[in-house]
């Protein structure tokens, strides 16, 4: 990709933005001994981006796991009595709930990508911002000048450059300076305010995510209490939904017979993925 690509408008990373939060996302949770043909990282893309999912036997006898929406009918709490399942290849079938297993990303069932692409939306803008304020802090003063006063400009203009201590000029200089306009096109730098905006957004979706976000730069203005308080919350948003995918694999293999298992992987790991893969690189 050549200079001249991007040398029109500040250029959008949303889409590898997200991509960097969903693959966060997916990698949670490692699950082992799934169906023939679904692996952990098809199953939790589902899950993210659908919210619930439904494991049942289907007409040949193999067990799949399928995104699922609830039907019309519903009990008098109002709980969904029958799920219609739905392959990515057009498969549809409804499926009674006693018939299978409801697999939910959270407990009420709801999608993390909506989030996520809120998120991916608001750093990239903040992204964009950057490169228009970086941009901004190169534009020159535009000095309007007829032909007489611009050779002098120009040639105090160079002498400055130089850093030249005193400037000589002619007693005409004055009044030749007096009649050209300067337009000041500075932009204040607001680069540092931007980067902090940005690290706050990440933290926000890590945290959302159940992912350690504390850097040590970040604990240094922190008090004990702060930082126990926010781990607290990491590992609840964490723990609803790993305790939901346990449930889940248990009265899976409870009612099928299968040995299906859930584990959480290192999230101080997923997070120092991110911080490397993009999460300050405006810096």
């Amino acid at each position: 990709m050549s200079r001249q690509f991007f040398e029109d408008t500040a250029i959008s990373r949303y889409d590898e933005i997200l991509n960097q939060f969903k693959n966060l996302a997916i990698n949670r949770f490692q699950w082992d001994n799934l169906p023939t043909g679904l692996d952990s990282e098809i199953l939790e893309t589902m899950l993210i981006e659908r919210g619930q999912l439904f494991c049942f036997k289907r007409d040949n006898g193999g067990i799949t796991i399928l995104p699922c929406v609830g039907t019309k009918k519903i009990n008098i709490y109002g709980q969904f009595d029958e799920f219609e399942v739905m392959g990515m290849n057009g498969y549809r079938k409804n499926v009674k709930i006693e018939e299978g297993i409801r697999i939910k990303n959270n407990p009420i069932a709801s999608p993390d990508i909506n989030n996520l692409e809120v998120y991916a939306k608001r750093i990239d803008d903040i992204e964009m911002t950057q490169d228009v304020n970086t941009f901004q802090q190169n534009i020159p003063k535009i000095i309007l000048s007829d032909e007489n006063g611009k050779l002098t400009a120009k040639n105090l203009i160079g002498n400055m450059r130089k850093f030249k201590f005193v400037i000589f000029g002619k007693k005409s200089l004055g009044s030749q300076l007096t009649q050209n306009e300067v337009l000041d096109t500075t932009a204040p730098f607001l680069l540092d305010k931007l980067q902090d905006q940005k690290n706050n957004l990440i933290n926000e979706v890590l945290t959302f995510l159940g992912i350690n976000n504390h850097n040590s730069d970040k604990k240094e203005r922190l008090i004990v209490d702060e930082v126990n308080a926010n781990n607290d919350f990491i590992s609840i948003n964490l723990d609803l939904m790993y305790d939901l995918r346990i449930k889940a694999c248990n009265e899976i293999n409870e009612k099928f017979g299968t040995n299906i298992t859930v584990k959480k992987r290192e999230v101080e790991e997923n997070g120092e993925i991110y911080n490397n893969i993009g999460g300050n690189n405006r810096k």
